[in-house]
């Protein structure tokens, strides 16, 4: 049979993961460290409003604005910082939103900067794509961390740039002033910043900073897997900036139509946002 797509390794974890069920299924006892998941289940004002949104919410290909402004919110109150409901949109969990930037934001062969330690499903996805990653190695030097003194050391500049804090699998953080210096780099050299957001909340010491703090022109990915309990529902989110809402909005629609319109029903994000891990 025919294949002509690039060839990508398998996402690991998942590989072990259906290694692990069977297992389970044949009566072992199996202590789950293999996925980035929470060991509870959603809240249980979460689980209410799932279960009035089945009986009474709405059908079909439907997205909630109110939602969006609660996220809005969730910026103010978090971070300090005001974005515009329009600048989120909705996504099927952060998975589609990696995939909706890597194709919206770069043309074919173009090369977009990683970590190494990092997510491998960055770089498969970007391969699958067409897209160049560029593993950069971070070691105990940089704490693990893709900072800017790394990627200034990158030449040519890449086209962008993918920034976890927290990190996975390393759990390192970078600071305002270390994201700052980031931001400032790819806006002297005109890269991409992309920031994975998804562990904010799920720290054992201070806070995580999101890069919005420091600039507008970062692309930020976020979802309700990690810290809401609430992988298997597959809602995420995008905050972008203005020039770039259009583009990426229209990218979603095409590749995704819309989330799950149970998971973001708008009690569920009222809910979800003020309960902790």
């Amino acid at each position: 049979m025919r294949s002509s797509g690039p060839d990508i390794v398998p996402f690991y974890a998942g590989e072990i993961n259906r290694r692990a069920a069977a297992l389970s299924r044949a009566g072992q006892s199996i202590i789950p460290m293999h996925l980035g998941q929470p060991t509870r289940g959603p809240s249980e004002a979460t689980l209410a409003a799932a279960q009035k949104a089945l009986v009474a919410g709405p059908n079909g290909y439907w997205e909630s604005h109110e939602l969006k402004g609660r996220l809005a919110e969730h910026y103010r109150e978090w971070y300090g910082v005001e974005v515009a409901p329009e600048r989120i949109l909705l996504t099927n969990g952060a998975s589609a939103a990696l995939v909706a930037i890597f194709a919206a934001m770069f043309a074919t062969g173009e090369r977009i900067a990683l970590a190494r330690p990092g997510y491998p499903a960055y770089r498969n996805t970007l391969t699958a794509l067409g897209r160049i990653p560029v593993e950069l190695d971070c070691g105990a030097a940089s704490r693990y961390r893709l900072t800017a003194s790394v990627l200034a050391a990158l030449d040519p500049a890449p086209q962008g740039v993918v920034v976890a804090s927290p990190a996975n699998p390393t759990g390192t953080m970078l600071d305002a002033a270390e994201l700052k210096e980031l931001a400032d780099e790819c806006k002297r050299r005109d890269i991409v910043f992309i920031s994975d957001e998804i562990y904010h909340g799920v720290t054992y010491r201070g806070r995580s900073v999101s890069a919005l703090e420091v600039t507008q022109d970062a692309i930020i990915i976020n979802s309700f897997s990690k810290f809401c309990r609430m992988p298997g529902w597959r809602l995420g989110w995008l905050v972008v900036p203005p020039p770039l809402i259009d583009k990426l909005q229209t990218y979603i629609g095409n590749f995704f139509l819309t989330a799950p319109n149970v998971a973001h029903y708008m009690e569920i994000g009222r809910a979800s946002c003020r309960e902790r891990v």
